[in-house]
């Protein structure tokens, strides 16, 4: 529970109204204004009643007299105008000033916080490079950067595995061999097309036909992964990487491209943190665990 506190400045008591009530009240008095002034600060209208109610309230909070406090807070309103009475009520212009002051900064606190939200919101917006809502895999300015890196390469190099790895084994059924050859034939037909195009083709091929072979998964991440600095080069295809990744296919639970979405909108997993650490396609296909996490949008 947050605690409340009021200030108390130095040398209350050497004020001219204060020092009065000290000296006629002694130190009994000048405590009880203090238990007082903070049972103020505590009720919800920062008003007391003049009232036996308010003085049984007070005689409990203090130990003195009912009768006594009656007496000293009548003191307190006209002898030493410390308190201020309004109709039946009661109060201190310090409890008042201290409740404004209170107010105004937790509303700085909140303007604070809602510029923060929005600079970071807006930083995050300038960082996203990957899987916007139109699904375009980059902003213009890396559009623009990667069509005039493909006019200047004689090959219009990009971050799709060259035709012809998407190998099929002896021992893949019929329909997976098909597959893997419709695939390889559309790496093909985009080895002279940009990173855009590549990313929407292979991503509507992932999200169409549902292949359960890793290569186009690998195209994906790399064009991901590389438009979003999580690596400095392609990775390849490995046999641990594959078998891995064949057990992770098979769980109905495991999305790719969801997973790159919900990457995309995590800064922790793109190296803001403690450690630098970003997030891997290892990571990703080492248990159901760990890629459950990331669709479940554990990572701020």
């Amino acid at each position: 529970m947050t605690k409340e506190y009021f200030s108390h400045d130095y040398g209350t008591r050497n004020k001219k109204k204060m020092a009065v009530l000290l000296h006629e009240q002694k130190a009994k008095g000048y405590g009880l204004f203090w238990i007082i002034v903070e049972m103020l600060h505590e009720g919800a209208e920062n008003w007391m009643e003049l009232d036996e109610l308010t003085y049984i309230a007070i005689e409990k909070e203090s130990g003195e007299s009912s009768e006594y406090v009656k007496e000293f807070i009548e003191k307190c309103i006209h002898r030493y105008k410390v308190f201020e009475q309004k109709e039946n009520k009661f109060t201190t212009e310090r409890v008042l000033r201290n409740i404004d002051l209170r107010l105004e900064i937790k509303e700085k606190r909140a303007e604070a916080g809602r510029a923060s939200a929005e600079a970071r919101k807006q930083k995050s917006a300038n960082s996203e490079h990957v899987l916007n809502k139109d699904e375009h895999v980059l902003n213009n300015d890396e559009q623009n950067a990667t069509k005039e890196r493909k006019v200047k390469e004689s090959k219009g190099k990009n971050y799709l595995r060259p035709k012809g790895l998407t190998a099929a084994f002896a021992a893949d059924p019929a329909e997976v061999k098909a597959l893997k050859g419709e695939y390889d034939a559309l790496v093909g037909d985009l080895e002279q097309k940009d990173n855009v195009e590549i990313w929407n083709s292979v991503k509507g091929f992932v999200q169409e036909k549902h292949p359960t072979f890793v290569e186009p998964y690998i195209d994906l991440w790399n064009i991901f992964a590389l438009s979003n600095r999580l690596i400095k080069k392609p990775i390849q295809l490995t046999d641990h990487r594959r078998k891995k990744f064949d057990t992770r296919i098979r769980e109905p639970g495991f999305d790719f491209v969801e997973i790159l979405h919900a990457i995309k909108k995590s800064a922790f997993l793109k190296g803001s943190n403690d450690r630098n650490w970003k997030v891997s396609f290892e990571y990703i296909i080492d248990s159901q665990e760990k890629y459950t996490k990331i669709l479940e949008e554990k990572y701020d």
